[in-house]
């Protein structure tokens, strides 16, 4: 999926994709009032100001995304539109659009065990039909059976490679380096209950230890906060 994100030139691509999640972001909050207001019967004004003051707790989250063309947004898009779904009693668009989430990302996998603890039943097959269809059926099509198969092969094999790098270093992701910029729950509670030496990438010097020219001794103390 990530894949169509590269058809443009870089830059025309990250313009586009940057206000396509703009888009998504304001088509996600008109659709959490309209949510809002058939649950609750809640007056425009008060879901006006609910989503306003969620947005300035995201802002931190929401400028983060927008530096990775907002590819967290479509997602919030894509499960705000299923959650839609399954609240009109729209069995088949809300599967579709759960399996593409979950294609998507990882994480909204979870919510086939929700839709089962619901007793959302048609909605968690089809959401099944889905994952199964755009995981193993669609590439089965273009790469063929045994291409696909190894592709998925693999893909497991890295999310093992993953779990063993997280349970070494609960702040590791085992894909790349950890950064302060990520935002995950479990890695932030990670960096403020470890303690990392320096040089580590995730320490953060004493702002007194710091040299002029931006280095950290080796003996450098941690940063107060941490």
């Amino acid at each position: 999926l990530n894949a169509v994100f590269g058809v443009f030139p870089y830059r025309l691509s990250r313009a586009i994709w940057w206000a396509v999640s703009l888009v998504v972001l304001l088509y996600s909050l008109r659709l959490w009032e309209r949510l809002a207001s058939h649950q609750h019967s809640l007056p425009r004004e008060t879901a006006f100001a609910a989503a306003a003051f969620t947005l300035l707790i995201a802002l931190r989250w929401l400028v983060r995304d927008l530096d990775d063309c907002g590819q967290q947004l479509l997602l919030l898009g894509i499960l705000t539109a299923a959650g839609a779904a399954v609240l009109y009693r729209r069995p088949l668009l809300a599967g579709a659009l759960l399996g593409l989430g979950a294609t998507y990302k990882l994480t909204p996998i979870l919510f086939l065990p929700l839709l089962a603890y619901k007793r959302r039943w048609k909605e968690a097959a089809w959401m099944l039909v889905f994952v199964l269809g755009l995981n193993v059926l669609l590439p089965a099509l273009w790469l063929g059976f045994p291409l696909t198969w190894q592709a998925n092969g693999l893909f497991i094999a890295k999310c093992r490679q993953v779990g063993q790098a997280v349970r070494a270093d609960p702040s590791a992701n085992g894909v790349e380096d950890p950064k302060h910029t990520n935002k995950s729950l479990r890695l932030a509670l990670a960096r403020y209950l470890q303690t990392y030496p320096p040089g580590h990438p995730l320490f953060i010097p004493h702002p007194a230890d710091v040299r002029p020219d931006g280095t950290v001794p080796a003996q450098a103390r941690p940063h107060p906060l941490f």
